[in-house]
């Protein structure tokens, strides 16, 4: 793209700052507040987490009740985890590619649709074949979480993001509720069985495909994508439905919004475009860009950062602490699903008496009591969470829930059996603190341009991890208490031990400094310090 210098837009991209107003989205979104919007967004997003957990559950009750009708062993089951398990990587990685080059809102519609139609189809399954490849594909939706994630994420405030978040994560832990309560109703005799099962469990998604029309881009992506009309009127819908039009100190005619501080500004011709950010920073509105500018004689042409690429992805700058945050989410999944996998166990030894029993005809009461204690054990895990987030920061959260994890489950070598369900609690809840941490962190780290392919592929990273958790519980917890313990305990120090190498928050994409927000890359400085 090429422009005279008497171009009219040329002229209007280098009017002065006194004739145009630069104002940052996250400046916009702190004077218009959280309000009636943001709840609306996060009912839909969060209704995205509800639906995900639910699939999931579905799993553990599949293996049970499939084993007379097919003949369904642990080969077979182990099968069908992993199907949805590789479906969740594939499906992380490319929502972030979508997600990032065509909006969040197109994302999150092929997630929604992805699970909601193949979860319905799983319940017309009349193989083991077929229903494998179904649940893999229910498995790209609901690996594709990081694109509502991104869109709830990128209308917030920053003062509230990190305690938002948590309460959009906790929608996950009532749905793996709802699914427990949904499986005792429908796993009764004469009540649908398992068809009926799956048929409940895509309802979420089904009604959430009919909400898709009425969602909302993202004005982050908006402008890193050059339609700024349209981001003033995302931005200004967030003012109107929250009633805060009125609080803003800026015009919505004369307003170009932006995402960061450019590093070259332009001035007034394009002889005089290369004021740096020093330079500038000083004159209030005038130093404010979302692009970079390249002079060459009479023309210039604005660089628009690739978007959804790995190549703009694993830039020098970003290479090792998504590298870090990638070996932080694989250690996490795998220490995290090995905790969730063994407490149902340990809790109730007498659920494993009929382990070998392949035609039990009634799922046990029993197990979807447990199923709702442990995880009840989660929420208190969430609000330590909020609290430490805000306190202490994201790097320090997870490197304290890392600890307190590592400590209730070494505590287990010397307890005496009665306080078993008290440490097994506490390291479900600690778990889950630095599951949370770890995916706020993450992001929060990357940029607009490559934010839900970050967040995709590290979390891909923790698909990977999630598949050596039935390892660790089979053979190590199943031989010797101590051995699966011993597991557990160094994972959780690999994490305290990976936390030290973490962004910190100055350096987040997103980032949090003295109360005030910008987005921009990492400096070479900023990167060298990650590493």
């Amino acid at each position: 793209m090429s422009l005279e210098a008497n171009d009219p837009e040329y002229r209007r991209l280098i009017t002065p700052s006194s004739q145009r107003t630069h104002v940052l989205v996250s400046e916009a979104l702190e004077q218009m507040g959280y309000g009636k919007f943001q709840l609306r967004l996060l009912a839909f997003a969060g209704a995205t987490q509800l639906a995900d957990a639910m699939e999931l559950l579905t799993i553990s009750f599949l293996s049970h009740e499939l084993k007379c009708p097919w003949g369904l062993g642990p080969q077979g089951a182990a099968g069908l985890q992993l199907a949805v398990l590789i479906g969740m990587g594939i499906g992380a990685i490319a929502s972030g590619v979508v997600a990032d080059r065509h909006g969040r809102r197109t994302g999150s519609a092929l997630a929604v649709l992805f699970t909601a139609v193949f979860g319905i189809l799983s319940a017309f399954a009349t193989n083991l074949p077929v229903l494998i490849i179904l649940r893999f594909c229910v498995g790209i939706g609901v690996g594709a979480a990081p694109a509502p994630l991104g869109l709830y994420a990128e209308y917030l405030p920053q003062k509230r993001r990190g305690s938002q978040l948590i309460i959009f994560f906790t929608f996950f832990s009532f749905g793996a509720v709802l699914e427990a309560c949904i499986a005792a109703l429908t796993l009764g005799e004469g009540m649908g069985g398992w068809r009926g099962l799956l048929l409940v469990s895509a309802l979420p998604s089904v009604l959430l495909a009919f909400v898709l029309p009425w969602i909302p881009e993202s004005p982050r992506y908006l402008i890193e994508a050059d339609r700024h009309e349209e981001a003033v009127t995302a931005l200004s819908r967030v003012g109107m439905v929250n009633g805060s039009l009125k609080d803003v100190n800026f015009n919505w005619e004369t307003v170009q919004f932006c995402l960061n501080y450019s590093k070259r500004v332009p001035r007034e011709g394009p002889e005089d475009m290369t004021r740096s950010l020093e330079e500038e920073k000083d004159v209030p509105g005038r130093n404010i860009q979302h692009f970079d500018l390249h002079v060459s004689e009479n023309n210039y042409s604005p660089v628009v950062h690739e978007r959804g690429t790995l190549r703009s992805l694993l830039t020098t700058q970003r290479m090792r602490p998504t590298l870090v945050l990638g070996a932080m989410m694989f250690d996490m999944a795998a220490l995290y699903y090995s905790i969730v996998i063994a407490s149902t166990s340990l809790l109730s030894p007498e659920s494993n008496q009929n382990a070998h029993d392949t035609c039990n005809q009634a799922y046990p009461h029993g197990a979807f009591t447990r199923i709702i204690i442990t995880n009840s054990a989660e929420l208190p895990g969430l609000a330590a969470a909020a609290f430490l987030l805000e306190r202490i920061g994201r790097k320090g959260s997870v490197s304290v829930c890392f600890l307190g994890c590592g400590v209730f489950m070494a505590s287990l070598f010397v307890s005496p059996v009665s306080l078993r369900s008290f440490l097994l609690f506490g390291a479900r809840a600690s778990a889950q603190g630095f599951n949370v941490s770890l995916w706020v962190l993450a992001t929060e780290f990357f940029p607009t341009s490559v934010r839900v392919l970050g967040v995709g592929m590290t979390t891909a990273c923790a698909r990977l991890g999630s598949i050596l958790s039935p390892f660790i519980v089979e053979y190590l917890f199943e031989s010797s208490l101590w051995l699966g313990v011993l597991a557990c305990c160094i994972l959780a120090f690999l994490g305290v031990v990976g936390s030290v190498f973490l962004p910190k928050d100055s350096q987040l994409a997103m980032k949090i400094s003295n109360g005030a927000e910008g987005e921009g890359e990492v400096s070479e400085e900023e990167g060298e310090e990650i590493g």
